[in-house]
Formats: C-alpha cells, sequence, structure tokens
C-alpha cells in the first residue's frame, strides 16, 4: 500500500531514526522529529534461511519444506494484518504507509538508522519492507499523565474512545489475536490508536452478537485490571462506555452505577 502524499513525510524519513524497541514482529525506530515511527519486519523470524537448508540431506528434506511452508505462512499472515491496518484501519492504527513490497526508485528516501545497539546504518527505504505511523504515547503513560495532574475529564474521555476504536474494528469484521492489550494501544492528541498491527485477520462472525461483544469484553479486560489498580475512579466510566457499545449491555454482570466492580464474575485484579 502507498501512500500518494509521501512527499509530507520525507523530511522527516531524512532524519536520522533511533531505535525505539522491538516487538515480536517488528524493530521499531523513532524519526528524529518525534512524530512518526518506522517499523521494520524481523526478517530473522520470517524470511531466514536456515543452515542446512541448500543441503541435499534426503532424510531431513520433509522437516525443512515443512519449516519454509511455515515461514511463507507466518509472513503472509503479518503482511494481511498490516494490510488491513493500512486498508482499512489507518485512523484508528495511525498508519500511514505499509511498503510490502520492495520498490525500485518509487519513494527515493535515504534514510540513516540506529539499531539497538548503538550502530548506524544507512538504506533506501525502497530496499526495505516496513510500516510507517504516527507516533502515538503508549497507553499507560498516557493515562497516568493526566491523573497525576489532576485531568480526570480528558481521561474519562480517553476511556471512551478506547472503546470507540475496539467496536469500530470489530464493526469492520476484524479481530485482534493479540490480548496484550495494554502494550498494543496508545494516544495521539486523546485519540486511541492500536499501534501494534501485527495480529489481525478477518473474521466476519465478530460483526454478529454475542461474538462482538465477547471480542469487546476480552480484549478490554486487562485495561479493566490495569484501572483497577491504579485508577479505580475511572471505572464508572469504562462501565458506562462498554454500556454504551455493546450490542447486548445485559452481557456486563453489573449495571454502571454500582460501586462494586466485577468483571466476567469475577473480582479484584484481572
Amino acid at each position: 500500500t502507498l501512500a500518494p502524499d509521501i512527499e509530507t513525510y520525507r523530511d522527516s524519513l531524512s532524519q536520522p531514526l533511533r531505535f525505539l524497541g522491538r516487538g515480536a514482529q517488528f524493530y521499531a525506530f523513532l524519526t528524529e522529529d518525534g512524530r512518526y515511527v518506522l517499523k521494520l519486519f524481523k526478517h530473522q523470524h520470517l524470511n531466514t534461511a536456515h543452515p542446512l537448508d541448500n543441503i541435499p540431506l534426503p532424510p531431513l528434506q520433509s522437516y525443512l519444506e515443512q519449516r519454509r511452508e511455515e515461514r511463507e505462512r507466518r509472513r503472509a499472515k503479518l503482511f494481511l494484518s498490516c494490510k488491513l491496518a493500512a486498508d482499512e484501519l489507518a485512523e484508528d492504527t495511525g498508519v500511514i504507509l505499509a511498503h510490502l513490497n520492495r520498490t525500485d526508485n518509487v519513494l527515493n528516501i535515504q534514510t540513516k538508522f540506529q539499531d539497538r545497539f548503538g550502530a548506524w546504518h544507512e538504506i533506501s527505504l525502497d530496499n526495505l519492507e516496513f510500516v510507517l505511523q504516527h507516533y502515538s504515547r503508549p497507553l499507560p503513560e498516557a493515562f497516568s499523565s493526566l491523573m497525576k495532574s489532576g485531568q480526570l475529564k480528558e481521561a474519562q474521555e480517553m476511556v471512551e474512545d478506547l472503546i470507540a476504536v475496539v467496536a469500530r474494528r470489530c464493526d469492520k469484521g476484524i479481530r485482534d489475536t493479540d490480548q496484550a492489550f495494554l502494550d498494543n494501544y496508545g494516544f495521539i492528541a486523546g485519540h486511541a490508536i492500536e499501534f501494534d498491527v501485527g495480529s489481525l485477520n478477518r473474521y466476519e462472525l465478530i460483526r454478529e452478537r454475542p461474538y462482538r461483544d465477547q471480542e469487546i469484553l476480552l480484549q478490554l479486560e486487562p485495561f479493566h485490571g490495569w484501572l483497577l489498580e491504579n485508577f479505580p475512579q475511572l471505572l464508572p466510566q469504562l462501565q458506562e462506555s462498554l454500556h454504551r457499545h455493546l450490542q447486548a449491555p445485559t452481557a456486563l454482570p453489573i449495571p454502571p452505577s454500582e460501586s462494586k466492580q466485577v468483571w466476567g464474575g469475577r473480582t479484584g485484579a484481572c
């Protein structure tokens, strides 16, 4: 997926990129101006050949072939996830560009980035497969900052927006199989962003009740536990927003007005 307005980001991408972190599928680099994140695929898990791949060892051929097929399946699954994020969820994932095929002088951007060991590398973006996203402030950091400065109303609005993002994804028939909710979401000027885009897949049933409600509750369970432990004053807003977005509000175990917070029949932290 190519962005027609790549020129908008040329200056930022031409500046040195610093190592931001790594996840299961990507290495992430932050532009010098702090506005964008360039994610490079961890090809050693997706595309790197096994040392024995090209050695004729008949007893191992079946194993090596299965290994190659598994690599290709994982690669295709990840690329499809990124394509869904770019094509159908760009506003709610912050994805600007999913460059999933190497190109020949299409981007014409030479970038320099620092790896996690401090070494610098220079390469043309045309020669890389990557995802470009707007930088978003991680969820725990965003809420902690607001609550510590007494901005309760703004934090309540972020709770509402967070649930709305999950609900919109479900309404588009897209499921997220990664349950690490607290590590996958962030905020840009108060707007929730699902910045981890490596575990999305098409699942039309999720549009329908009760699958939709179940997905929303399952996704938000870690967030509920985190609020319970850190900012319980936001729990009424969480319950109220869930009642608003669930297709069957009775799926919630309690009404939002009750002070005792229960999730899926359990009390205490999730």
